[in-house]
């Protein structure tokens, strides 16, 4: 799609983007991460008397107890993770540079959502 921008109303600029619902569902149903996800929320705890909570994964946060407690029962909670960052795309031709912006799910365990690519 393209753009204007009201503080560079002569510099069109081409927006790309894909519906974040849709990457969720992607990311949801993508193989790669079967048995790498988690769809409900847990606490742990470091001692018998349950008083020193341990939190690691998403899942462990209250943010998502509260949320599952107030959608039906037959749902889960689906966390976008996103994030952007300005990116140099051209050298000795100006100074170009693209903002993309990162999505990915809450549900994907931290240690495969962390990998490089």
């Amino acid at each position: 799609m393209e753009i204007t921008l009201p503080e560079a109303p002569n510099e069109p600029q081409i927006l790309f983007y894909t519906d974040p619902i849709d990457c969720l569902k992607f990311l949801a149903q993508s193989p790669a991460f079967d048995g790498h996800q988690e769809y409900s929320p847990v606490k742990y705890f470091s001692d018998k008397e349950l008083t020193n909570r341990v939190y690691g994964q998403i899942n462990t946060g209250d943010a998502w107890h509260y949320y599952q407690s107030v959608i039906s029962p037959q749902e889960t909670v689906n966390p976008a993770i996103i994030a952007s960052d300005a990116t140099h795309v051209t050298n000795f031709s100006g100074d170009g540079k693209v903002h993309p912006v990162y999505i990915s799910s809450g549900q994907i365990d931290a240690d495969l959502r962390n990998q490089p690519i």
